[in-house]
């Protein structure tokens, strides 16, 4: 049962992600043009995060109260150890926004054609998470932690990307 909930659950932040109205896939073309000027592309960039960073309030605000609303209403999610109908969907409003900024900064390597560099999230936040999710569980039957590692590696994620970024742009071009 806790599993079920715990899979309900996860899969919000997903789901929430689909929501970029094909802003990456314009940001990718613009920024692989080879033409492009440098100045040009910092604009993009810039213009991109802005962007995103909206998108990232307005999916942080609908999932929090989606999350919350789920959590109020439904008997089978009063059943989680510890219950607390703010936590947990504080937690997948937290994830959903970083998910969405992540978006932002993987639109670059993308871009750049650094795969290895793109496919780094599916190996933090994919593999890594499971790993020590799946460990986290012998533990504790607390779903709270899960959704914080979670969290974590989402913001692992962030950090990686930006450092990338970093390299890509000067430090005072990129600004987060």
């Amino acid at each position: 049962e806790l599993f079920g909930i715990y899979i309900f659950l996860s899969s919000i932040v997903p789901l929430a992600s689909v929501f970029d109205f094909g802003i990456s896939v314009a940001v990718v073309r613009e920024l692989s043009l080879p033409d492009l000027p440098h100045g040009q592309k910092v604009r993009v960039w810039q213009t991109s995060l802005v962007i995103y960073f909206l998108q990232a309030i307005a999916l942080f605000i609908v999932t929090y109260l989606i999350s919350t609303l789920l959590f109020k209403s439904l008997p089978l999610l009063w059943s989680i150890k510890n219950y607390d109908p703010y936590t947990i969907p504080l937690i997948i409003a937290l994830t959903s926004f970083v998910n969405q900024i992540n978006a932002h900064y993987l639109n670059l390597p993308q871009a750049m054609q650094r795969f290895d560099i793109f496919n780094s999230k599916t190996l933090l936040v994919g593999t890594a998470n499971t790993l020590l999710s799946a460990l986290v569980s012998v533990y504790t039957n607390n779903i709270t932690y899960l959704f914080l590692i979670q969290l974590v590696f989402h913001l692992f994620t962030l950090v990686y990307m930006y450092s990338y970024t970093k390299t890509i742009f000067n430090k005072s071009e990129s600004t987060l």
